[in-house]
C-alpha cells in the first residue's frame, strides 16, 4: 500500500540508547497512535456537519490521511516491540457546537502533531521509518494549510 517495507527490515528498540529511551520512544509513539485515532473521529464528525459538499469532501481526506498515520505509526511500535501496539479507541460522542472554533483547535494541534513527530523522527536512523515519518510530518503540515484555509472561510 505504500512505498515502505519496514518488515524486511531488521529493526528492535535496542537502536536506541537506554530502556527510558526505548520507554520514551514507546510511549511518544503510543501518545501518537492515539492523537491519530482521535483526529480520524474529529475529521469525520467535521465532514458530516459541513454543508458544503466540497468541504467536507476535503475534510473527509484530511480524516483518511490520520487513518494512514495511525497505522504506520502501529508498523513501526511493531517493528520495535515486536506487538501490536494495545490501545483501546475511545469514540468522542461530544457534538461540534462551532464549526470555526473546531477548525482553529485543530490548526494548532496539527502544528503540535509535526513537533512531536519531529522528535519521534529524531530518535531513528533507520532511513525507512525517517522516510515514513516525514511523509506523516509533510501530511500534518497539508492539513495545517486546509485547516488555515478553512478558518479564513468560516471566520464570522
Amino acid at each position: 500500500m505504500y512505498p515502505y517495507n519496514i518488515k524486511k527490515t531488521e529493526l528492535s528498540a535496542s537502536e536506541t540508547k537506554t530502556f527510558s529511551q526505548n520507554q520514551t520512544l514507546l510511549d511518544m509513539l503510543t501518545d501518537a497512535i492515539e492523537d491519530e485515532i482521535s483526529d480520524f473521529g474529529k475529521y469525520i464528525s467535521l465532514s458530516e456537519i459541513i454543508s458544503n459538499k466540497d468541504d467536507a469532501e476535503i475534510i473527509k481526506s484530511v480524516a483518511y490521511d490520520e487513518y494512514k498515520h495511525r497505522r504506520l505509526f502501529e508498523e513501526i511500535y511493531k517493528s520495535l516491540t515486536g506487538v501490536t501496539p494495545n490501545i483501546t479507541e475511545e469514540s468522542d460522542n461530544s457534538q461540534i457546537e462551532n464549526i470555526f472554533e473546531e477548525f482553529t483547535e485543530s490548526f494548532f494541534d496539527e502544528l503540535e502533531a509535526v513537533e512531536l513527530y519531529r522528535e519521534i523522527m529524531s530518535a531513528f536512523e533507520n532511513t525507512d521509518i525517517r522516510d515514513m515519518i516525514f511523509e506523516i510530518i509533510t501530511d500534518e503540515q497539508s492539513h495545517a494549510d486546509i485547516l488555515n484555509y478553512m478558518i479564513a472561510k468560516y471566520r464570522k
